[in-house]
């Protein structure tokens, strides 16, 4: 159980990141603006990485495996409110 803890962080910031653009995509009005709220911390997120990355740090993707799933239950929860909101007031 405890070798599939680190792939699923990864996997989850992946979809966060694909379905983050879908979101900023496909949303309209204030959707899209809760949709863009994440995106300045994973841009951080991202940099960081890639900065520990370059200069050899053995523990540089631990900011981006513990805020993965944070991001994704964000963005899979404003999806979810989306489609609910969206086929309540289809009349």
């Amino acid at each position: 159980m405890e070798e599939l803890l680190i792939p699923t962080m990864f996997f989850a910031f992946v979809f966060y990141i694909f379905l983050q653009i879908y979101c900023i995509v496909a949303y309209k009005g204030k959707w899209r603006i809760a949709a863009i709220i994440p995106v300045p911390v994973t841009i951080l997120i991202m940099v960081y990485t890639a900065i520990a990355a370059s200069e050899g740090s053995n523990l540089f993707p631990i900011l981006m495996l513990f805020s993965g799933p944070m991001l994704f239950l964000y963005i899979v929860m404003l999806s979810s409110a989306h489609y609910i909101y969206v086929r309540n007031n289809e009349n």
